[in-house]
């Protein structure tokens, strides 16, 4: 099947969703769609606050006659957005491509965020998305029978790893509100019990010379444990691995499982997430563990690493359904079959 795929460049980076559609034999093709902000210089993206807004207009130009130089070259089954293709063609232009193949969006993030939504749900055949409440959105807001896909583990993850349990605790993401609150107490304990903490992410912009100090100085003991920058896929199932507990905090706005819920399961490693409203597949308390609030993750981390070996069948269970369930080939195969 040839393929083109429009998708943001840092989240196929993660997700590798173009190396999986090839392992699958088809021919695939990835045309970009991130945000200008994203893709300028720090010059070209003040003048664009300021109201100059050529350079703008001229990406979005070029960024559309790409989509039809291929769509006319490259003759494509389906094209597939994931996310929203809205920084980079407009609902007319996304139409126009449905009237010549067919377009299926698969949103991996809520959808519920993008207010730009409504003008494009219409723009697609098929439409996936990742969280469930958001199946319910498109119903009563734009009468849409969307279909329900999780982000499943890339190949990354699903590989064998070095089992070694050098850290104690890791956790990998971007320095959400939420994230911050519960891990500045997880760090406070983690100091006075000596615990093996890495904590990865971008925490500060280390381009701005006085952003490491202020975080410095805002998160004192977090800061000890933080690891700042991007963590590629490779990297993280590394530090996955390594890891007696692996921490999940979701987005504030997602109720259903994030991607990297799969991916620490796919690792067999065990897995402490904070409670959500739809688990899917994945059982709190055999699969996956679950925390209440910041006094619970610090009592239930100190009693896991006091009595590790206990609570090891749950990473196996975990693994068993990541493994059985939850791939990223599996997901793609049941966008593909439609």
């Amino acid at each position: 099947m040839k393929i083109l795929l429009g998708i943001g460049t840092w989240v196929n980076s993660i997700l590798h969703i173009d190396t999986e559609l090839r392992s699958m034999g088809n021919i695939v093709s990835v045309i970009h769609t991130d945000e200008y902000k994203y893709t300028c210089s720090y010059f070209q993206k003040k003048l664009d606050n300021i109201g100059f807004h050529a350079q703008h207009r001229n990406y979005k130009t070029q960024t559309k006659e790409k989509f039809y130089n291929h769509l006319e070259s490259f003759h494509p089954d389906i094209i597939l957005f994931v996310g929203s293709p809205r920084h980079v063609m407009s609902e007319y232009q996304v139409k126009k491509l449905k009237e010549k193949t067919t377009v299926i969006g698969w949103f991996v993030d809520s959808v519920q965020n993008d207010e730009s939504i409504g003008e494009y749900c219409h723009s697609f055949h098929h439409i996936f998305v990742f969280e469930k409440q958001d199946l319910t959105f498109f119903l009563e807001n734009y009468s849409i029978s969307a279909k329900y896909c999780p982000v499943g583990f890339s190949a990354a993850y699903g590989k064998p790893h070095e089992t070694g349990k050098d850290l104690d605790l890791v956790f990998v993401g971007s320095p959400f509100k939420n994230r911050l609150a519960l891990l500045d107490v997880l760090a406070s304990a983690a100091e006075k019990n000596e615990w093996k903490m890495q904590i990865c992410g971008p925490f500060y912009d280390e381009q701005y010379f006085w952003k490491k100090p202020f975080f410095r100085r805002k998160h004192p003991a977090l800061y000890r444990f933080v690891h700042n920058g991007l963590v590629s896929s490779e990297e993280a199932a590394s530090l996955y691995a390594r890891a007696k507990i692996c921490l999940n905090i979701h987005a504030k706005e997602h109720k259903s499982l994030n991607p990297r819920t799969f991916e620490i399961m796919a690792i067999g490693s065990l897995q402490l997430l904070d409670q959500r409203e739809d688990y899917d597949l994945v059982i709190s308390g055999q699969d996956v563990l679950v925390f209440s609030d910041a006094n619970d993750l610090v009592h239930q981390v100190t009693d896991i690493l006091t009595h590790y070996e206990r609570y090891a069948p749950i990473a196996t269970s975990g693994q068993q359904k990541a493994l059985t369930h939850y791939s990223l080939r599996q997901s793609l195969e049941r966008i593909l079959q439609v």
